[in-house]
């Protein structure tokens, strides 16, 4: 991408031309009041943009044209900075805004897909999670967690207020399980550990053979339910180690591995319902609190406990998900407003 071009910032609309013009096309992101397209019409001239026509060359009138906008553009730019400015078409461009200066920088992108090894059964199974009533009650895996947790993210994203919400509780119970696993962890190599010390020395089980499971690039809370299952994963491990070992029971071994996949499941079981209650409102957004007749919809729905009360510090964009980047949709006078219509209504828990 070339860098060398001199850029100016100038609003759309901000130089005055209070000549008229026949313009045949214009553009509203142009600086000037009439909406005149500069680089269509250098595009249009060529060669001759930098040039000096006579008026009996056909394309005189566009070049006159030109030739007058950048003399207003000329004017404006000394009157902004107070010096002078010599304008030669293609050596500079004429931006919108600051943020126009990187519009076409490509975005960062993986050099290749993201992929992980498991090496247990519970894993795989947590991977793919029971789509069939046959072996009990069915629940989503991680694999159709990524999509769920994309299409929640993308909904927070918009300014879904419950949306943001249910990310939060999600990220929550994404911490205790972590804490949980990371704890059960500790206490394994605690003891293999304290083995040796005393000279005896053992390690973790593993597959020889693991399952190599690749995914396109992950992001935000797609990798978290990828790292949790890996977590998982090496947890399942760590518990059979010390119960073939001989240093954990079985009806312990039992009891913790049942623990760590019942929090797993409820997680995804939880992400399933997030999605499908907000799916059904994704086009809520905070300000649709002040149309009465969506206020009166949402209204009903948590009088009937269809939609959950959220809290009061969601709604004010106190309280946000980690992962997201939250834009303020509403200015403080509309916020205040929001506040007293939440609390009169109930909204807020």
């Amino acid at each position: 991408m070339e860098f060398a071009k001199q850029r100016y910032i100038v609003k759309p609309g901000a130089i005055h031309v209070a000549q008229q013009f026949e313009l045949k096309v214009t553009t509203k992101q142009s600086p000037f009041s009439d909406g005149y397209d500069m680089a269509r019409a250098a595009l249009a001239l060529g060669g001759k943009v930098n040039q000096k026509l006579t008026e009996d060359d056909e394309q005189f009138q566009q070049w006159e044209e030109f030739k007058a906008h950048e003399l207003l553009l000329k004017q404006h730019l000394q009157k902004e900075t107070g010096r002078k400015h010599h304008l030669v078409w293609g050596e500079y461009e004429i931006l919108s805004s600051e943020n126009d200066r990187f519009k076409n920088i490509g975005s960062l992108t993986s050099s290749g897909d993201d992929g992980f090894f498991m090496h247990t059964k519970q894993g795989i199974r947590m991977w793919e999670g029971n789509n069939n009533k046959k072996n009990g009650p069915r629940w989503p895996g991680i694999r159709y967690g990524l999509t769920l947790s994309n299409e929640l993210f993308g909904m927070a994203m918009s300014d879904n207020p419950y949306a943001q919400s249910r990310l939060l509780q999600i990220e929550k119970q994404m911490s205790e399980i972590e804490e949980f696993f990371e704890t059960v962890k500790k206490q394994v190599h605690a003891q293999i550990d304290s083995l040796a010390a005393a000279g005896m020395k053992i390690t973790l089980i593993q597959n020889n053979n693991p399952v190599h499971i690749r995914l396109n690039a992950l992001r935000a809370y797609g990798f978290k339910l990828v790292k949790l299952l890996r977590d998982y994963d090496s947890f399942v491990c760590a518990v059979k180690t010390l119960n073939i070992k001989g240093m954990m029971a079985n009806k312990q071994c039992n009891d913790t591995l049942y623990n760590g996949g019942r929090m797993m499941r409820k997680l995804l079981n939880d992400l399933y319902i997030a999605v499908m209650e907000t799916r059904a409102i994704k086009n809520i957004r905070r300000d649709s609190l002040l149309d009465p007749e969506q206020l009166a919809k949402l209204k009903s729905a948590v009088d009937q406990e269809i939609l959950p009360r959220i809290p009061l510090s969601v709604w004010v964009y106190e309280s946000q998900p980690s992962l997201v980047y939250i834009q303020k949709k509403m200015n403080q006078e509309d916020l205040n407003k929001l506040v007293d219509i939440v609390r009169d209504n109930g909204l807020s828990g």
